[in-house]
């Protein structure tokens, strides 16, 4: 690593205690590539334009003559655009989210949520032509003998249809609403400025459900999401200095590169953030010292991972809880003495916004509790995807009754 790389860590607003068993061989799942920056790819026809989106996340990505295969991690998302050339895609489960949109100069964009039950492999196929952002036209019909009596249409029976909720989404929703995603907490809209620093909470756009009058009557928070403590950071104002977020926001520098590799860290692949308004905080210093508060670690028994937060260590109530945080396996470091000498803290459950299907019925964490759909069309209507639902049991969580 260049000199010219200063590390410095960030600490982040809200801290939480972590520090669970989580069975280590679950790092097989980890994400091998993730895009920070905008990344061009090039066919054997070089006219074709085709962009890798920063933010975007893949384990392998083979680039063919005339084709893409790209494997995407569970709940993770990987977007590709192109100018000139309209995007087909195959492979993909039902479970996976696809959406494709083609805007007012025709260029397409292709976004991939995979499911949080598994990695998906899709292929993506550039066409011979931009995509076009008009409606496609009906066929027309073909001229008649004088003599035919044509059959009368049969009248269809209408679908019965019912509306879209106007209600208020629960705690952990995330909403979008004209252009902004706000998470709703604490029955507050916090907004999210970056999708830089909207993905460093592990979540996906696939996550996002379309905002109701009754959450834009909610208040604004008189804060913003910025990036989740933890999180290493490039800054993107000097485009060297590397950061750590923690606690309220703050960006913790390293005192040196030694110190900032002793604890593990690397840097590869950083999200790069502008951090100017982040205050500093205390630099870090001595890596006999337990990890900076977010930092994953894990434990002596080269087994368990613990979430550091709060100055505690917490564990996680399974494997599938600490996916829904949308945590990267490879972020996981390795823990030391002071780390494992942390007092240990409550178990880390599902992240409130988590959709489970438990027993027959789709659940929503919110606020630590279980919130019950009356049905499957009680959820797709509040605007919900039973795609991101994960199979899971509820039994040690309180009912909070039905989602209202």
């Amino acid at each position: 690593m260049k000199n010219t790389l200063r590390a410095k860590l960030v600490a982040s607003a809200t801290v939480l205690g972590l520090g669970m068993s989580l069975a280590f061989a679950g790092i097989a799942f980890a994400a091998n590539l993730e895009y920070s920056v905008d990344t061009n790819v090039t066919f054997t026809d070089t006219a074709i334009n085709f962009v890798i989106q920063g933010g975007s996340s893949a384990t392998t990505l083979v680039v063919n003559a005339t084709t893409v295969v790209v494997t995407v991690p569970l709940s993770d998302t990987f977007t590709v655009i192109s100018s000139n050339r309209s995007l087909a895609h195959t492979g993909e489960s039902a479970a996976s989210v696809i959406t494709l949109t083609c805007n007012g100069v025709n260029a397409q964009t292709l976004l991939i949520t995979a499911p949080a039950g598994g990695a998906e492999t899709i292929t993506i196929t550039p066409g011979s032509s931009a995509c076009s952002s008009g409606s496609g036209g009906g066929g027309g019909g073909g001229g008649g003998g004088g003599a035919v009596t044509p059959t009368p249409t049969p009248t269809p029976t209408p679908t019965p249809t019912t509306s879209p909720s106007t209600a208020q989404h629960p705690n952990g929703t995330l909403v979008l609403d004209n252009g902004t995603v706000y998470l709703i907490q604490n029955g507050q809209r916090v907004g999210f400025r970056d999708a830089t620093e909207y993905q460093s909470h592990g979540y996906n756009f696939g996550q996002v459900v379309p905002a109701t009058d009754a959450d834009r009557a909610l208040p604004m928070s008189t804060t913003i999401a910025k990036a989740l403590e933890g999180s290493l950071v490039l800054d993107a104002s000097d485009g060297r200095t590397v950061y750590m977020i923690g606690q309220n926001a703050t960006k913790r520098g390293f005192t040196s590169e030694q110190v900032f590799q002793a604890l593990g860290y690397n840097f590869a692949n950083l999200p790069s953030i502008n951090l100017t308004d982040y205050p500093a905080g205390d630099p870090i210093a001595d890596s006999a010292l337990p990890h900076p508060e977010g930092a994953l670690v894990l434990g002596s028994d080269g087994r368990t991972v613990w979430w550091v937060l709060g100055g505690v260590r917490q564990g996680f109530e399974s494997e599938a809880v600490f996916n829904t945080y949308g945590f990267d396996w490879g972020k996981i470091v390795t823990g030391n003495d002071a780390d494992n000498a942390l007092t240990e803290g409550a178990l880390v459950k599902f992240r409130d916004g988590t959709l489970v299907y438990d027993g027959g019925t789709y659940y929503l964490i919110s606020d630590g509790t279980k919130k019950m759909f009356s049905s499957v069309s009680d959820l797709t209507n509040r605007g919900y995807s039973t795609a991101n639902a994960i199979n899971a049991s509820l039994a040690n969580y309180a009912s909070g009754g039905n989602v209202e």
